[in-house]
């Protein structure tokens, strides 16, 4: 099974709130030696697109990203908008 896989049985046991069985998931995982592929990201910035990994923290126009998604959340915040959290994904990254 790819980590894939792995990811989403967890976040299914998860969203069941079946802790006992993610933390199999998770440990199986561990014992297998499968390594989640980190997500990326793009963004747009003055006719540039800029790829970004999960929890990077070196790439050259990071402030300049997080600047602007602040923005946006600002302005989506102030639109009304309230984030439904109920099927939110669970961070299967390194505890």
């Amino acid at each position: 099974m790819s980590s894939d896989g792995y990811v989403q049985l967890a976040n299914v046991y998860a969203a069941m709130k079946k802790w006992d069985h993610v933390a199999r998931v998770r440990q199986s995982m561990k014992d297998n030696k499968v390594i989640k592929t980190p997500g990326y990201s793009w963004i747009e910035v003055k006719n540039v697109v800029h790829e970004f990994q999960s929890g990077d923290r070196v790439h050259p126009e990071l402030s300049l990203i997080h600047e602007i998604l602040n923005k946006l959340k600002k302005e989506m915040k102030s639109e009304g908008y309230v984030p439904d959290l109920r099927f939110t994904l669970h961070d299967m990254g390194d505890e």
